[in-house]
């Protein structure tokens, strides 16, 4: 579900549960689109269905939402002050949606996001291993392991990175990333996102075809949060484009070949070695073609970086 596609979808699938709704947030905003969600939520729990909300706190309307959730017979939590959820993750009964939607009315109409709606029993059923231990004990890491084979491998909090390496060391034809994020830094040049940088400059030299897009809304152009990135990039000759500074591209997507994944991780040292997270690896040219599709739609409507830019 790319842009704003997913929210017909988690309405549907909170209407249509009939056994379990967990949801794990970094933020929720009681407005405009979210509002209809937590309606639904609240509703799902009026019919009996077993319905748990936990959120990180640090957005400023997860309290009042939250409120509203559990005056409507929802089970609410707030996580660990000392971590943080940066998940998007919803489970209804077999069906597990994870992302980078957070629960805003913007992620829902406006932004540039990408997250994937899978039906799996025991896809479905790491995640609720996952969401389990954050649920009653929110500031542990769960370390779960993935033994299971096919073309969908769930990645939790730290089985993300690998996999994103993994994926730009393999690639032999093609990488395309769309990214909110990529904070490297010269400061440390063997950080996780150092290495990130470095396959896709590597993939490029090696003749695979590499195109990043990346965010230039303000918060991010402002703060320089991908300045060290691009200018590594560019120098390592790879295409770089930025979206209209007046769309939030908030997606964290990567495809190498006929691999995609799907996270709300952004490129940085939080996101990939603290925070809480859930992504998706489809190994399906049927499920790359028409992110690839997107991507260069969002590259028409982008502006190519030259060095020195």
């Amino acid at each position: 579900m790319l842009d704003g596609d997913l929210h017909p979808l988690l309405i549907d699938a909170i209407s249509g549960a009939t056994q379990r709704i967990d949801v794990a947030q970094y933020t929720l905003y009681d407005s405009g689109a979210v509002s209809q969600l937590i309606d639904a939520l609240i509703s799902a729990a009026g019919r009996g269905i077993p319905v748990r909300v936990l959120a990180d706190e640090a957005a400023s309307g997860t309290e009042s939402a939250l409120a509203r959730l559990s005056a409507g017979g929802v089970d609410t939590r707030l996580d660990d002050a000392a971590v943080t959820t940066h998940t998007k993750l919803l489970i209804a009964d077999e069906h597990t949606i994870v992302g980078s939607h957070n629960w805003s009315s913007a992620a829902m109409t406006s932004n540039h996001e990408g997250s994937v709606m899978v039906w799996s029993p025991a896809v479905t059923l790491h995640y609720a291993e996952f969401f389990e231990s954050l649920w009653s004990r929110p500031a542990v890491d769960p370390a779960l392991h993935w033994s299971g084979d096919g073309p969908l491998t769930p990645l939790t909090n730290r089985a993300v990175y690998p996999a994103l390496f993994d994926c730009l060391s393999a690639a032999s034809t093609r990488v395309r990333v769309v990214m909110y994020a990529i904070a490297d830094s010269m400061t440390y040049p063997d950080s996780e996102v150092a290495r990130l940088v470095d396959g896709l400059i590597a993939a490029q030299g090696r003749g695979v075809d590499v195109g990043v897009i990346l965010d230039a809304s303000t918060w991010i152009v402002d703060n320089a949060i991908n300045d060290h990135a691009i200018s590594r990039l560019r120098d390592g000759g790879v295409p770089v484009w930025r979206t209209p500074e007046g769309v939030t591209t908030h997606a964290k997507v990567l495809v190498c070949d006929d691999t995609t994944i799907i996270s709300d991780a952004n490129w940085s040292y939080s996101a990939l070695t603290a925070y809480h997270g859930a992504s998706l690896q489809l190994d399906d040219a049927a499920v790359a073609e028409p992110v690839v599709a997107w991507w260069s739609l969002l590259k028409a409507d982008s502006t190519a970086i030259t060095s020195g830019q």
